[in-house]
C-alpha cells in the first residue's frame, strides 16, 4: 500500500521525535549530575508526549503511525557513545549529538509543513514542535537549527 507524501512526512517527524527521546534517555546517564542531564530527562518526557500527540493526529487523519527502528536506534546510540568517548570533550560531544537530534525534528517538521493538504491543527502542532526543538537544540549545543 502506497502512502501519500503527507503521511510519510508526518511519520518522519514522529520517528524523529521517538529517536530524539530514546537518544536523550541513553545519553543522560553519561552526564552524571550535570544540569544538562536533568534537561535531557525533561526532553525525554516532552518528546514522548509530542510523539504520542502526533500519532493521535495521524490516526485521526486515517494514517498509520510508524515506530522508530529499535535496532537502528541502538546502533546510533552506540555510535554516539563511542564518538563521545573518543572526543576531547565527551560531554560536549554528547550534547552536540543531542542538539543534532533536536535539529532533525525541526528539519522534518519543515518538510511536513511544506506538504499539501496539511490540516490546520496539525500545522499548529508542527510549528509548536519546531519552536520547542529549536530552543532545545540551542540550549544543548551549536547547530544550524
Amino acid at each position: 500500500m502506497l502512502r501519500d507524501e503527507l503521511e510519510v512526512c508526518l511519520n518522519d517527524v514522529l520517528v524523529a521525535l521517538q529517536e530524539a527521546a530514546d537518544g536523550h534517555e541513553s545519553a543522560a546517564p553519561h552526564l552524571g549530575e550535570r544540569p544538562e542531564a536533568a534537561r535531557l530527562r525533561q526532553l525525554v518526557e516532552r518528546r514522548r508526549s509530542d510523539a504520542q500527540e502526533l500519532a493521535e493526529r495521524l490516526r485521526a487523519m486515517g494514517a498509520r503511525p510508524r515506530e522508530a527502528d529499535s535496532e537502528y536506534e541502538t546502533v546510533l546510540g552506540m555510535f554516539a557513545q563511542v564518538k563521545a568517548s573518543l572526543a576531547p570533550d565527551e560531554v560536549e560531544s554528547l550534547l552536540e549529538d543531542r542538539a543534532e537530534a533536536e535539529a532533525r525534528i525541526v528539519e522534518m517538521a519543515d518538510l511536513a509543513l511544506a506538504c499539501d493538504d496539511l490540516p490546520g491543527d496539525v500545522a499548529d502542532l508542527l510549528e509548536k514542535l519546531k519552536a520547542d526543538a529549536r530552543g532545545a537544540a540551542g540550549e544543548l549545543g551549536p547547530t544550524d537549527a
